[in-house]
Formats: C-alpha cells, structure tokens, sequence
C-alpha cells in the first residue's frame, strides 16, 4: 500500500502538478520521494520507469555505503571506515530497502549526508568560508530529511545540542545554533502552511494520528510487529465522511484514551517495541558475511602489528579473541542458516566494539 501510493503520487504530480491521492488525501505523505519519482516517471518512458527507479536507488544506496565509510574514517581511521563500509555494503536490510519504493531509501541518503557534511566541516573551529557555510548547509538537509519522513524533524534537536556544547561561548554559539535550526524549521514551516491551506491543519502529516493509533491500542500487546494491525483505519473514518484532519485527530484521541486508561499496558508495549526494533525485517545472503566483516576487524587489529610496546600486545591479545568471536559465530550460523545472520544482533557485537580499539580516543581531524 506504501508503494503504490508514492507511485499514485507520483504520476499526481507528473500528470497533474498536484500532490493528492486518488482518494483525496493530501497530506498523508510527505513530498520529497514522491517529488523525486515524479522527476523519473515525466523523463522515462512508462515502460521502463520503474527500473529506472531501481538504478537510481542504487545509486543511492552505493552513496550512502560510502558516506558512512567516510563518516566512521573521519571520525577514527581508514580502518574504521573500511569495516563500516563493509558492514553496510552487505547490511541485508539496508539491501533489501533500496529496492522498494519507500520513503526510507532518500532518508537514509539525506541523513548521511548531513552527519558527513557535519562531521567534515562542523567539529573544528571554522576558518574557512566552506566552514562557516555547512551549518547551514546542514539545516537545509535536515529540513529536506523533514519532507522524507516527518519524524526526521526531530533530528535537528541532536544537531542543536551539540553546536551548543561545542561552540565558544557568545555570539559565535548563537550563529551556529540560528544556522542549523532556521533553514530547517523555514522548509518544514512552509510545508506545514501548505497543509493548512489544503486540509486545515498546520501540521506535518496527517498520518501521524494513524502511526501514533498504531502502537497504542488493544491489539498491540498480541502483534507487536503490526504484521495484522489496522492500517486501514485512517481510511475508514475518512469513508465515514471526517475530513483528513477530523480522522487525524480522531486517531490521536483514541490512541491517548487507550493510554490513559491502560498505563501499564503501554509500559509493557515499550518493551516489546525495542524487540521489534532489533528484529531483523529479511534474511541475509549466508555466513559469508559474518566471515567478511570478522576478517575485515581481525586485519585492522594485525594492520596496527607496528606500534609498539603494550599496544602490539593489547592488538594482538585483542586480535585473537576477535578471531575466536568470529570462529564461533561461524560455527553457528553454519549449523543455523534460518535465523538472519546480518542483523544488529551480530553485527553490534563484531562491529562497534572494534571501532573503540582504532585509537585510544576518537579524535577527529580537522
């Protein structure tokens, strides 16, 4: 249902220059991927328009695999960046989303492309012109990110606490903290005073009602993966005759009165939403991987074999019992193919803690 209506909006706006649904909503999606598919539908022909989306999310994809390389060498070394690059080059997930039509696959772009300009141009003092430029640079991204998925506004408030931290105390913190939260809060604005010319709501998105319904409901405690949720209640009460901010503030309004009445309830679902977070969404290609990305950490450790004294021996000590996680972890994904090997579960694990051996501290360099 997701897919078809970025493509309906789409060829809406291809067709038409309007952004709706054909069954009138005007505001349950937000504009950026239906935007850049419409770009794709009006330049290719109808028959070959869809595989040009998959080459372009492709593409994509290869841009954010090396965004992340590049964010994670900044922050540490080359070697960090080659394991984080792996890891998400072969990340089955992330594989598996770029070749569906979602709103996910230009978010995850967006999003590393902000944290790369951020981390490249943002965490020394600014003594170039490109310096003092990203900020904002960053803002306009995470108001883009905004247009993708609504719940990426709040992105801006990380951003924001760091620049405070971070910067010298005076005016110079000010114009850090205006440049990252004035384009952003500008693009998201406008597009809020859209909704409230179109549909009498100065919001977002007029799902959020729906999402928020979603996970606070009597049904969640027993399908706390919504594979049988209701999705379709959004569209019944608008059948029912309620506008799209009505059946909006409907959802709200029966989703808090669950809340209320069944406090300990919505503790608990909580709890059962973190599993689901951490619950692989598709199988990955084999124990291949695992192997790849053990491979990859055990030779950054040997790759530090020079240093010397009490470091060589931690690398090595280090080294062998990494060597032993992945021998093991091999050993059991060999005997135990069905569960998803590439998964935070085991990727975590192998992963993070390998980036904290790079260098005694994280230091990024300017």
């Amino acid at each position: 249902n997701d897919e078809q209506e970025y493509i309906d909006l789409a060829k809406s706006l291809a067709e038409d220059a309007r952004f709706v649904l054909p069954t009138g909503d005007a505001a349950t999606r937000m504009p950026m991927y239906p935007a850049l598919l419409s770009v794709i539908y009006r330049s290719q022909e109808s028959k070959y328009w869809l595989s040009a989306v998959d080459i372009m999310q492709a593409l994509m994809g290869v841009i954010s695999t090396i965004g992340l390389a590049c964010i994670a060498a900044r922050l540490a070394d080359a070697r960090a960046g080659i394991v984080a690059g792996l890891t998400a080059a072969f990340y089955a997930p992330f594989i598996y989303v770029e070749s569906q039509l979602l709103t996910e696959t230009l978010a995850l772009l967006l999003l590393v492309l902000t944290l790369w300009l951020y981390v490249a141009l943002c965490l020394t003092p600014p003594k170039r012109f490109e310096q003092r430029l990203a900020p904002w640079g960053v803002s306009v991204l995470l108001g883009l990110s905004a247009l993708t998925r609504a719940n990426a506004a709040l992105l801006v408030i990380p951003f924001v606490v760091h620049a405070w931290l971070r910067s010298p105390p005076g005016v110079r913190r000010g114009v850090r903290v205006v440049a990252i939260v004035l384009p952003a809060a500008l693009i998201v604005g406008g597009w809020m005073a859209r909704n409230q010319a179109v549909v009498g709501k100065f919001t977002l998105s007029s799902i959020g009602g729906l999402n928020f319904y979603l996970g606070h409901n009597p049904d969640y405690r027993n399908d706390a993966g919504l594979g049988a949720a209701d999705y379709d209640r959004f569209n019944h009460l608008r059948r029912d005759g309620l506008s799209e901010a009505e059946a909006d503030a409907s959802l709200y309004t029966e989703g808090w009165a669950f809340v209320k009445a069944h406090p300990a309830e919505v503790a608990g679902n909580w709890f059962r939403k973190i599993r689901v977070w951490f619950t692989p969404t598709t199988r990955s290609m084999g124990p291949s991987l695992l192997l790849l990305v053990a491979g990859a950490i055990i030779a950054s450790l040997f790759g530090a074999s020079g240093e010397a004294g009490r470091r060589r021996s931690l690398r090595a000590g280090l080294a062998v019992v990494w060597l032993g996680c992945a021998l093991a972890y091999a050993a059991w994904a060999y005997f135990t193919p069905v569960v998803p090997l590439v998964s935070s579960k085991f990727l975590l694990p192998l992963g993070i803690p390998a980036l904290l051996f790079f260098r005694p501290a994280l230091r990024v360099r300017g």
